[in-house]
């Protein structure tokens, strides 16, 4: 173990491309490099990763989650989370994605590889929905995670649960209040318009999640039920300048599944 704590402080470039890798179950080659120096052949030979061969020429990188909790904790992108437990309650899902998020997030920016913007659909690899909502087009920046006391938005903005102070949406990952109709997790982006002249648009990213104790399965009509909660929660806010805002906002609906 100590030798993979040596390595992550050593390399902390070719670490943060293998997570990206790793996480974002993107394809890999054997001679992909991942730094300026060490490809992904290199590591597989010193055993800082495990490829799987889906077919002849690709590859995708696995790592055990202690593996992940490792290089969060000597990368220090997201501190004190990712601690590997055994039991997993549906409040500590909502967390677990919330900063699963952040995490994801705060890996490509230090990497630099999107500083002029990434896609939906690079973001969200794999994710299913409309051509025109995954090519769009959002600004990357460090995120934080924030767990609201209160339920947003039909009780109003955000309220930080450690402090009881309202809260901007502006580069926070919020979980939000208990038993809220609106999203159990929710961020703001910013788009990048398609042409120069046009301004920046607010994109509001709603998480529904499924938790499931059963063998039952996660259907289409189980993620059209947790988009449509979203929809009739935020047209029935009372407040005037945030319905404004949830109005003029261009709103993405994001639902993940787990079966226990």
């Amino acid at each position: 173990m100590y030798k993979l704590n040596q390595f992550i402080t050593q390399n902390r470039e070719a670490s943060c491309q293998l997570l990206y890798h790793c996480i974002g179950a993107i394809p890999v080659q054997l001679d992909t490099k991942l730094d300026k120096k060490r490809t992904v052949e290199d590591l597989e030979r010193d055993g800082f990763l495990i490829l799987r061969k889906p077919n002849p020429n690709t590859y995708f990188i696995e790592m055990p989650f202690y593996f992940i909790y490792i290089y969060n904790m000597w990368l220090n992108t997201i501190p004190t989370t990712f601690l590997p437990e055994s039991q997993m309650a549906w409040d500590t899902w909502e967390k677990f994605v919330a900063n699963y998020e952040v995490f994801r997030n705060n890996i490509l920016v230090e990497l630099k590889k999107y500083k002029e913007g990434i896609s939906l659909k690079e973001f969200y690899h794999g994710t299913i929905g409309k051509v025109s909502v995954l090519n769009i087009r959002v600004r990357l920046e460090k995120l934080e995670l924030c767990e609201a006391k209160n339920q947003f938005p039909k009780t109003g903005l955000p309220i930080n649960r450690l402090n009881n102070k309202i809260v901007n949406l502006d580069g926070l990952v919020i979980v939000n209040g208990h038993s809220a109709p609106f999203a159990d997790v929710f961020l703001l982006r910013k788009t990048i318009p398609r042409k120069k002249n046009l301004a920046d648009r607010n994109l509001l990213i709603a998480f529904q999640q499924k938790w499931y104790t059963t063998l039952q399965k996660f259907t289409i009509d189980d993620a059209v039920k947790e988009c449509n909660k979203n929809k009739n929660a935020y047209k029935y806010v009372k407040d005037d300048k945030l319905r404004e805002f949830l109005e003029g906002a261009h709103i993405v609906h994001r639902v993940i599944g787990c079966t226990k």
